[in-house]
C-alpha cells in the first residue's frame, strides 16, 4: 500500500540518508542564511553539507557530533 502524501514542514530539517554526525557547525539561536552550512554528516565516506533550506534562526538541535542517524531523523529545528 502506498504511504499518503505529507507536506514536509518547512521549519524541520531531516536527515536523507542513514550516516554519522561528523560536526554540528551551528548553535541554538543562531540566525542563519539560505545555503548556510549546519551539519556535515558522514555517509557511506562522504562527508555530506546539510545547508539551511531558507533564512531563519535555529530553535533547536537534536543531534550531537558522532551521533548515529536514520533516514527521516530530525536534525535541526528553525523558525
Amino acid at each position: 500500500m502506498r504511504k499518503t502524501y505529507a507536506k514536509r514542514d518547512a521549519q524541520a530539517i531531516n536527515a536523507l540518508i542513514p550516516g554519522v554526525v561528523e560536526s554540528v557547525v551551528t548553535t541554538v539561536g543562531a540566525t542563519v542564511r539560505h545555503g548556510d552550512i549546519l551539519i556535515i554528516q558522514e555517509a557511506m565516506k562522504m562527508h555530506n553539507r546539510i545547508r539551511a533550506p531558507h533564512d531563519g534562526t535555529i530553535k533547536a538541535i537534536a543531534v550531537a557530533a558522532g551521533e548515529k542517524v536514520v533516514k527521516g531523523q530530525l536534525l535541526i529545528e528553525m523558525e
